[in-house]
């Protein structure tokens, strides 16, 4: 008969001691028999300066269980379980690494499913948090490249606070859990009760609302992903070009509604591009979309991390994604200075857009200006790092020695937010 038992002490009464015991006995007399002892730990959970007022007890979430053959596309399945101040929610999860480019890493992300049984036939839905919908599928993201641990996260939220303004949000984006944009936590990861690091809880991908047509993501650089040219063939919507968020396959009829944005964006004058566009792209989205990628300067959405969203297969609306790759650091960990030009003008689409609708960027800036200021960014991303706390950070980068994470720090942060606003403002609000 196989038991698994997890015992935790609280250090307060363990002053002094040395050694820890633990008796395997019978009620009566009779023997114990064989008794088989594998995968046994011993864990200080809490082992940076519990004294401090810095030190934050962070939700934890366990996985345990094999974890080979676990990939970036097979799952595997694993005993689950998320604790916080006293509530514990236990299951089964299936689990696969996640992320694209992260896989090179050693600290790897995860995607899990929940459920209640052991055979994955029920779903487990739960809410990790007050805000959010219950659900069963979520992302334990890495964050290794970012030592700060929180710019997906910040500046997700900066965009929810941005979409929320738009006039003619599509009702069916709406109603998701933060527009489409994705939102997270900070937790602490154990794998088979072994500390894996500080992890973000997050929303998966993907919520765009149930009556969408079509979604696509752009998953390379390329001509089609820069609306500069059409392949031979078309699209292939294979992950090539772009790739399939809903459904899972493209039909020719939404391989034949990708062609014929990309042919119009590529090939139309600069007169019918001026007076047209608006019947193919949602104009309020991508102008949002332009002045969001630049506040904050990322490097990594003008091709990839683009997701379009059409409920009609006529008329396409921008959505931003996958948001970590900002203010100053790259996809490897190393950090750049701040840039003194406008992010996204590698793409024909976002080149056009700066050229032919100047002054309605000028003015949807100027009116988000009056709020989107660098105060408000920074303390975005102050709540969050304060959030995690000094001596979670401690324990990452004594466990991962995440890369730059002396230099990678709140304050590069800040000179990156100030001189980005300094830029836009000299670009935008003359």
């Amino acid at each position: 008969m196989p038991y698994q038992k997890e015992f935790s002490l609280n250090s307060d009464n363990l002053k002094g001691v040395t050694t820890v015991a633990i008796w395997l006995s019978t009620s009566g007399t009779n023997d114990l028999g064989t008794v088989l002892i594998n995968d046994y730990s011993a864990v200080l959970e809490y082992n940076t300066n519990e004294n401090s007022n810095d030190y934050k007890q962070l939700p934890e979430v366990y996985l345990n269980g094999s974890t080979s053959g676990m990939s970036g596309t097979n799952y595997v399945k694993m005993q689950f379980k998320f604790k916080e101040n006293g509530r514990e929610v236990d299951g089964f999860a299936s689990t696969k690494w996640q992320g694209d480019s992260s896989l090179a890493f050693n600290k790897k992300a995860y995607r899990i499913k929940t459920f209640e049984d052991q055979s994955l036939t029920k779903s487990m839905k739960f809410k990790p948090c007050p805000l959010w919908y219950a659900d069963n599928k979520y992302n334990l993201k890495a964050y290794y490249t970012d030592p700060l641990l929180c710019r997906d996260v910040v500046n997700a939220n900066i965009g929810t606070d941005l979409w929320a303004t738009q006039k003619n949000m599509p009702d069916d984006l709406a109603v998701t859990d933060d527009f489409g944009f994705i939102d997270g936590f900070p937790v602490k990861m154990f794998i088979n009760n072994e500390f894996a690091g500080i992890y973000s809880f997050n929303t998966a991908k993907g919520d765009y609302g149930k009556n969408a047509k079509a979604v696509i993501s752009g998953e390379t650089y390329s001509d089609p992903t820069a609306f500069s040219a059409l392949p031979t063939g078309g699209v292939k919507l294979d992950g090539s070009d772009f790739e399939m968020v809903s459904p899972d396959n493209p039909t020719d009829e939404i391989k034949q509604a990708v062609n014929s944005l990309i042919t119009f964006v590529a090939t139309s004058s600069d007169d019918d591009f001026k007076t047209q566009l608006g019947t193919h792209i949602d104009l309020e989205s991508l102008i949002d979309y332009f002045i969001f990628l630049n506040v904050i300067e990322n490097s990594d959405a003008a091709g990839k991390n683009q997701t379009l969203i059409t409920w009609d297969l006529q008329k396409w609306y921008f959505h931003p994604y996958d948001l970590d790759t900002t203010y100053g650091v790259e996809f490897n960990g190393n950090i750049a200075d701040p840039s003194t030009n406008l992010f996204g003008l590698n793409s024909h689409l976002f080149t056009r857009l700066n050229s032919l609708f100047a002054n309605e960027i000028k003015s949807r800036y100027k009116e988000l200006r009056t709020w989107l200021t660098p105060v408000y960014v920074l303390k975005m991303y102050r709540d969050h790092i304060n959030l995690i706390g000094e001596s979670n950070y401690e324990d990452e980068f004594n466990l991962w020695n995440n890369p730059n994470h002396d230099k990678n720090t709140y304050n590069f942060i800040m000179i990156h937010v100030y001189k980005r606003f300094k830029l836009l403002d000299s670009l935008w609000l003359q």
